[in-house]
């Protein structure tokens, strides 16, 4: 999926929640001290701010579970957003579930991210969607987010105002964020090794000063060759 730039304009379209755009709305910090953060809105939407035809519903295409459903033909844009801090994550992962007839298998959900320009203005990128697991149905998407590193209003749209790629009619559900890999244990041994190699790096010692005059004796003769050529008339 190519990469795609969109100027978002926002006039208080989403419901239930602070404008996106209007720099009021709680940012998501995920806390991975328990692992990947999973939001599966049984417990409502937990967060995230709907606009568009996009609602929580309770499914029984998902063994009962609850989850977001939405479609492409409402304007503005279906979609579910959320201010979200991406300093510590790695990939995004969500169940895509869609209905028979839009799309197939191939199709998928678009994600956005964005930066605040101004006030009420916000730059979206939309991000590669990867399909780790395209046949099926639910299936599972990621987006790699880690090279975003800010504050960002993310979303996952069901349209985004082109017919590339056509409206979809689908649920999503089980959004998760994880976290930014370790450093590998071999990275870490080399930086400790160039640390160490840093701090054993040797500098004159008494002893190579006292080797390289022939010892204690051999300075206590230089000196006294230097007094006797200062007494010499």
């Amino acid at each position: 999926m190519p990469l795609t730039l969109s100027l978002a304009i926002l006039l208080g379209s989403s419901r239930g929640a602070a404008d996106p755009l209007s720099g009021v709305a709680p940012v998501f910090t995920p806390d991975f001290s328990q692992g990947p953060v999973v939001f599966d809105f049984e417990d409502g939407l937990q967060g995230w701010s709907t606009s568009g035809s996009a609602e929580r519903v309770q499914t029984q295409r998902l063994g009962g579970h609850w989850a977001i459903s939405g479609d492409g033909e409402a304007d503005p844009a279906t979609e579910i957003w959320q201010w979200v801090d991406l300093s510590e994550v790695g990939v995004i992962s969500f169940d895509q579930l869609l209905d028979e007839g839009t799309g197939a298998h191939g199709a998928s959900l678009r994600f956005f991210a964005g930066f605040q320009l101004l006030p009420a203005i916000i730059i979206r990128l939309e991000l590669p969607v990867e399909l780790p697991d395209p046949i099926g149905n639910p299936s599972l998407r990621t987006v790699d987010v880690s090279q975003q590193r800010q504050r960002a209003p993310i979303s996952i749209s069901w349209a985004a105002g082109d017919p590339d790629p056509p409206a979809l009619s689908g649920l999503v559900d089980n959004v998760t964020f994880h976290p930014l890999p370790e450093p590998s244990p071999a990275w870490l041994v080399g930086a400790g090794l160039a640390v160490a190699l840093i701090r054993r790096r040797p500098g004159p010692s008494i002893y190579s000063v006292l080797s390289s005059s022939g010892g204690i004796h051999g300075i206590r003769a230089r000196i006294r060759l230097s007094e006797s050529a200062g007494r010499r008339p």
